[in-house]
């Protein structure tokens, strides 16, 4: 990792390179930068805290950093947190806050302009099999980075390395040296996926390198917009929309019945009336599609009309419903109705 790490930053302006150290590694690589001519800057901690003021500070006067391990910081933080609320063991929910507080280390890495090099311990992932005899057994099923879990999919070059021993070499003895293989687990340019290197060095990881933006304008993520306003704005927001749809449309409906309880032809007729003029439509099913805001709208509008309705002891004889109704709608101080077409298509209320 160091010839690589050196490799990239004499590729980049800023021939600096920060080592965030939890386990003292930088004490055998610091050599190695002075003989190269690559100035190392070594922060020894493992806090999580410490891990977000590196970053930045390390973003400011340098082109690489180097956080060894990775695992390292995610179990402070864990430990912390179980500190901190005088805990032994973590409940599900738990792992919520504890979430939230990572985000912040992972939007300053998807962030970032610094070229992060970041090293993880690897774990066994179980799964469980039902053997011959039908009994259930654990089962190694792979391996994963100790680390937040979601964070595994951020890097945009993963790879693993394992320590094997070579068995087919002539020249060699059994045990007479250790292979360090890299199997590339992640490449977003496709240029490396798959592929096995044997104690890799830097000219091994050129494609990617060559494939970075050196030099040149770092577009950053924004991290920053939410969708914060969907979760409470009907107008954007499914959930709420639905809610409000609901709560609406059973309250126009609870007006109707009120006003008008009986089932007769005739009193069937005035509700669907009533909805044709505050609505332009007779279908239930098409007004609850309507936006929350027009429905609102709509439900003083009906409670308007049931008033009206009950004052005059309904519609005057000889007068067509739909017409008087509307008359009458059109003419009260605070009217907020009836819709029309070009509300309707502003609004986008159905379809």
């Amino acid at each position: 990792m160091p010839i690589a790490v050196i490799g990239l930053a004499r590729l980049s302006d800023k021939k600096r390179v920060a080592f965030f150290d939890t386990e003292t590694g930088s004490d055998y690589v610091v050599d190695k930068f002075k003989r190269e001519g690559v100035e190392l800057l070594v922060a020894k901690t493992r806090a999580f805290a410490d891990l977000l003021t590196v970053v930045r500070e390390a973003e400011a006067g340098g082109s690489v950093l180097i956080i060894d391990s990775i695992s390292h910081v995610w179990m402070e933080l864990v430990e912390s947190y179980m500190r901190k609320k005088n805990k032994d063991c973590l409940a599900v929910w738990d792992w919520n806050p504890i979430k939230t507080e990572w985000r912040q280390f992972t939007d300053l890495y998807l962030r970032s302009k610094l070229h992060i090099v970041l090293c993880g311990r690897a774990a066994f992932t179980y799964d469980e099999w039902i053997n011959e005899k039908g009994d259930k057994e654990i089962i190694k099923a792979g391996t994963k980075m100790t680390v937040e879990s979601d964070f595994g999919y951020e890097p945009s070059f993963l790879f693993e390395m394992e320590r094997i021993q070579p068995e087919t070499d002539p020249k060699k003895k059994r045990g007479s040296r250790w292979v360090h293989r890299a199997t590339v687990l992640k490449d977003r340019a496709d240029l490396m996926n798959g592929k096995k290197i044997d104690d890799p060095c830097f000219k091994d990881f050129l494609p990617i390198i060559k494939a970075l933006n050196l030099g040149g304008e770092h577009f950053v993520l924004d991290t920053d917009r939410t969708s914060d306003d969907m979760i409470q704005n009907p107008d954007y927001s499914y959930e709420d929309r639905r809610k409000f749809q609901t709560i609406f449309t059973e309250e126009i409906e609870g007006e109707l019945i009120s006003a008008l309880p009986g089932q007769s032809t005739g009193e069937k007729k005035l509700k669907t009336d009533i909805l044709e003029v505050v609505f332009m439509t007779r279908s239930w099913a098409r007004i609850k599609e309507f936006s929350p805001d027009l429905l609102k709208k709509g439900l003083g509008s009906v409670k308007q009309l049931c008033s009206l309705l009950k004052t005059n002891g309904g519609v005057p004889d000889g007068e067509d419903a739909v017409s008087w109704l509307r008359d009458k709608l059109l003419r009260a101080d605070d009217n907020v109705f009836p819709i029309s077409w070009d509300t309707l298509k502003a609004k986008g209320s159905w379809f």
